[in-house]
């Protein structure tokens, strides 16, 4: 047994009793990570080890263990919607409201909110060595930028010189992760932005990125929260595993 203390979402300087504990199988995580954590003579099988995640957050590892129960990736709203109507169904009151799409409701900073978060859990899957996981993650933003209402804008919003920056510190400019926000960055950033992308201090990678995939990717302006479906041919574009590989992710 692994127990992963994580700071609670919201403390910018979390004490002992600002953090929540999962306990997760060690059969559940990946190879690399058990052997990474596996102090000489350890068997995992029996004793439990405590590791803290400071760099990440509740939110994040909430999303990690829907994942590990599940298969699948939530965002952050739609964990706290399920646990919401979970609630409701329990005191027995009106779940009218919860049986609504979720792209009807959601709000621009929640979609904000949820992007902010994928992108850190890819941020954690590498902590945790789990390639799979990050694939899932790739998978889920591309799902959300091709559906209607999922603000798409918001993402855009959050790629400021700063964060590429340090997109590019932690995977280099020919990581999945950093070709799928520039596919996203051509694809929905306004006329305006674009002008303004060329003039920035953004990372010359990013904007030669962007100006290549422009050319598959758009015919116009995209209008947010319209739904995208023509937004890239594939995600396994952006997973992990090699070209000729199958893709773990798809139901047979």
């Amino acid at each position: 047994m692994i127990i992963f203390r994580v700071p609670s979402s919201g403390n910018n300087q979390p004490t002992a009793s600002h953090h929540k504990d999962y306990c997760i199988q060690a059969s559940r995580l990946p190879t690399r990570f058990r052997e990474q954590f596996q102090p000489p003579g350890l068997n995992l099988s029996r004793p439990s080890i405590t590791i803290t995640l400071d760099d990440n957050t509740t939110a994040h590892f909430d999303v990690y263990e829907h994942y590990l129960s599940k298969g699948t990736v939530c965002s952050t709203t739609e964990i706290m919607t399920r646990r919401n109507k979970s609630l409701a169904q329990t005191l027995g009151h009106s779940i009218t409201f919860f049986n609504k799409p979720l792209e009807t409701r959601l709000a621009p900073d929640e979609a904000r909110t949820d992007y902010e978060n994928l992108i850190a859990c890819y941020a954690l899957g590498m902590t945790l060595h789990d390639r799979r996981f990050q694939d899932a993650v790739a998978s889920k933003i591309v799902t959300m930028l091709r559906a209607s209402g999922t603000h798409q804008s918001q993402l855009i919003r959050i790629l400021t010189p700063t964060a590429i920056g340090t997109i590019i510190d932690q995977y280099g400019t020919e990581s999945r992760l950093f070709l799928l926000l520039a596919a996203a960055y051509a694809r929905f950033a306004t006329v305006n932005e674009l002008n303004t992308l060329v003039f920035s201090k953004i990372h010359g990678q990013f904007k030669s990125h962007v100006m290549n995939d422009m050319a598959t990717l758009r015919v116009r302006q995209h209008v947010d929260g319209v739904a995208a479906p023509d937004f890239v041919v594939s995600e396994c574009r952006f997973h992990r595993h090699g070209f000729y590989d199958v893709c773990p992710l798809r139901k047979l």
